[in-house]
């Protein structure tokens, strides 16, 4: 900085004028005809009570009063022409700056090159002033340095940059919003924190959330709001601080770790993705069985979904049968998609029980949109009770 950083020394005044005092620390005259004060380093001074500098215009009318300051340097690029500064003469030598707004010449053309403001403080326990924010020929505003961008925030920090927003009214309807505007359409990420807020989609009512969304100003609304990223590399959508679903290379949406997130709810989660169809149907389909005698039973094992099932029969009492049948209904719920008959695959699996070598099981040609009856056949060996028996079955084109 060019300003002197020591200067003024507080003395006392050693020239008194109807309009107050002044420090003449160099020279300073008056010419209340005309200009009020022009000179070098004039201070005002006051001893024991606040001092402040006034320019008032008594005229009224269109009259205003203006403070200039300038300088007559030799025209150059970023050449600074006038400073304002602020100081604490309590300070130590070299440390009695706080701030100050300097004026710059600013562009390419000789004798009318345009102007840059720039605003700096000093820190702490050090003799030189920083940059803090610049405000350029093109009205760029810069943050921390030389704005590239209309608003233009920069720091070289060890841990985060923030751009915050805090609206700390408690009260009902309360909400911070960062809104973007081009021509018609905006799109704003709005935080509402008030514990009165509520807010009710698809059956979950949330109560502090926050929200992204696009709208229109005026004439035709968003024609459609894109989420993406520039490169081949994975979008993660993550809830609870949990990783839980991404975009991959290539496009393919899926779990962040297999078999571990649903998409739906108990109710209703997906039994296939396709191309721009998603299929829901409820969490697992039901099934019930026949030759496994009279306290057996027939269980879908969890994971099973209307596009594959685990089932394991499990017999008990009276009446186990050497043959039998599993009949699986299909979850409901399945709309548009659950109108074709589907094709069946089923294979045997051991559970604690084993199944005959020549054991079969078939689907049976009562088969329809909704379920599915198996004959199976353990080669005319009885199953054996308290033991488990397990079938694959496959559903395509369901």
């Amino acid at each position: 900085m060019a300003f002197d950083i020591t200067k003024p020394s507080m003395a006392q005044a050693t020239l008194s004028l109807a309009f107050g005092s002044i420090v003449e620390n160099f020279r300073a005259t008056t010419q209340c005809d005309s200009d009020v004060w022009s000179g070098q380093n004039l201070s005002a001074y006051g001893a024991s009570t606040a001092t402040t500098f006034t320019l008032y215009g008594s005229s009224g009318g269109a009259n205003y009063e203006t403070f200039e300051i300038g300088s007559n340097r030799a025209d150059a690029d970023a050449a600074r022409t006038a400073s304002l500064v602020a100081f604490a003469n309590i300070n130590t030598a070299t440390y009695k700056a706080l701030g100050a707004i300097d004026f710059y010449t600013s562009g390419p053309t000789a004798n009318k090159r345009g102007g840059m403001i720039i605003f700096s403080t000093r820190p702490d326990n050090s003799t030189t002033m920083t940059e803090a924010l610049r405000i350029d020929r093109l009205q760029n505003v810069g943050i921390g340095g030389a704005p590239s961008y209309f608003v233009h925030m920069q720091r070289s920090v060890a841990g985060g940059m923030n751009l915050v927003v805090d609206n700390q009214n408690a009260g009902a309807g309360a909400y911070a919003s960062f809104d973007i505007f081009a021509d018609k359409i905006s799109t704003s990420l709005r935080a509402y924190g008030s514990a009165f807020n509520t807010f009710t989609r698809a059956g979950q009512t949330l109560t502090q959330w926050a929200e992204l969304w696009a709208d229109t100003n005026s004439g035709t609304g968003p024609q459609g709001f894109l989420i993406g990223i520039t490169t081949d590399k994975p979008l993660l959508f993550a809830q609870n601080a949990t990783r839980r679903w991404q975009i991959i290379s290539g496009g393919a949406f899926v779990p962040f770790s297999d078999n571990a997130y649903d998409i739906g709810s108990t109710s209703a989660r997906v039994r296939a993705v396709y191309s721009g169809r998603v299929v829901t149907g409820a969490a697992t389909p039901t099934a019930s069985v026949t030759g496994a005698g009279t306290t057996g039973a027939i269980a879908v094992d969890t994971g099973s979904s209307d596009m594959a099932a685990i089932l394991t029969i499990t017999p008990g009492g009276t009446g186990i049968a050497a043959t039998g049948t599993a009949v699986l209904t299909f979850s409901t719920g399945n709309g548009a998609y659950g109108t074709n008959t589907p094709v069946v695959i089923v294979e045997l699996a051991n559970g604690t029980g084993t199944w005959n070598a020549r054991a079969t099981a078939i689907v049976s040609s009562t088969i329809s949109t909704t379920s599915v009856t198996i004959n199976w056949d353990n080669n005319a060996v009885a199953l054996t009770g308290s033991q488990t028996y397990k079938m694959h079955v496959h559903i395509i084109g369901k």
